[in-house]
């Protein structure tokens, strides 16, 4: 029950914090807070990236093995392109946003001061019938209530904007609110590094609070970055996917409370998704198993072509309402997770044979 009411605190507080892409410095800071808390060490990476060190125990530094646990700290958000005459803002999205949930959506948005607003448009009494169709960027703007002059004073272009939407307790073990993607890994990961912190373990273990991949359609940067710099020897990568919910079920989407879902395919190094599959059933953890027969949608590729390669494996959170301001999760899955992954940590130290031959 401590650890339950652990991952909530550490939930609800991460949700509080901006972290749109390119601008994460004050979540990696409270998660390299955190870590340090649990007796890491840790250190950040020129794009911002924060990496948690805990170090093997009873084998020479240079003959560790090193396992690297990636869960992105950015979330989607949006950029000021305008300030009118009139005080209104114009906004362009920052990752992917659908502008189909934002009218009447509440935001913060970060200029000279944080300041309250909300996304308007024009009513439909005045739109014609066959302007009553999803919205686009260009038909809506953030009200922030101030005048013209005003508005220009306390907000200029390229400030940030972020959705307001604090944690909701549901009922039973379920959660609701913005940032879900990725925050529930990233207290997964913390758990993880909380249960490690408590038993002896051979590897040098780093867990990285990773930054811009949202943004990452090309690249995700920050795993990019944190794998190249630390060349792990296997890598697991922490995010969310798809939860059930009517109009979408397996296999595009995954049952919420029912363990974490490993991704098997082409980018997943089958040796680590069977040890993965293993551990899970030794544990007898739950879990669901969602096929990718290309991309992942994750940063795993990242951190597999770092180098000569590493070896590497995605566990995921079933997340309902993906990209808005209501996303919703279980917090027992959050915790499996975290507890396979610990215990997945320890089953690597005797290595995996596929890949020791």
């Amino acid at each position: 029950m401590a650890r339950h009411a652990q991952a909530r605190e550490w939930l609800r507080q991460a949700v509080e914090i901006p972290s749109i892409s390119g601008h994460e410095d004050e979540l990696t800071c409270w998660f390299g807070a955190v870590a340090s808390s649990l007796g890491a060490q840790t250190h950040f990476l020129k794009l911002g990236s924060c990496v948690a060190v805990r170090r093997g125990k009873g084998a020479p530094r240079a003959t560790r093995k090193r396992v690297l646990i990636t869960a992105h700290a950015d979330s989607i958000g949006f950029l000021v392109t305008e300030v009118t005459p009139e005080g209104f803002l114009r906004v362009a999205p920052v990752g992917g946003v659908d502008s189909r949930l934002l009218p009447a959506q509440d935001v913060w948005v970060h200029g000279a001061r944080r300041l309250p607003g909300v996304f308007g448009s024009v009513p439909p009494h005045f739109s014609s019938p066959d302007q009553r169709r999803p919205y686009e960027f260009t038909d809506l703007f953030v009200d922030v209530g101030l005048s013209g002059r005003d508005a220009a004073r306390a907000v200029r272009v390229g400030d940030r904007v972020s959705l307001r939407s604090p944690l909701l307790e549901l009922s039973g073990d379920r959660v609701s609110g913005r940032a879900l993607d990725n925050r529930v890994s990233v207290v997964a990961a913390l758990l993880a590094l909380e249960m490690l912190s408590q038993w002896n373990h051979s590897l040098d273990v780093l867990v990285a609070a990773t930054t811009m991949e949202e943004v990452g359609r090309s690249i995700c940067v920050g795993a990019a970055t944190a794998a190249m710099a630390e060349a792990p020897d296997y890598g697991i990568t922490l995010d969310v996917t798809h939860g059930d919910m009517p109009g979408l079920e397996e296999p595009q989407a995954y049952k919420l409370g029912g363990g974490p879902v490993l991704a098997v395919g082409p980018h997943i190094h089958p040796a680590m998704f069977r040890a993965l599959v293993q551990t899970a059933e030794k544990e007898k953890i739950p879990f669901q198993v969602e096929p990718a027969p290309s991309s992942t949608g994750t940063e795993v590729g990242e951190v597999q072509t770092a180098g000569e390669g590493v070896p590497a494996a995605v566990a995921g959170i079933p997340l309902r309402y993906m990209h808005s301001a209501v996303e919703t999760a279980s917090m027992t899955d959050v915790e499996r997770l975290a507890r396979l992954v610990a215990r997945f940590v320890v089953r690597l130290e005797s290595g995996l044979p596929e890949l020791e031959d």
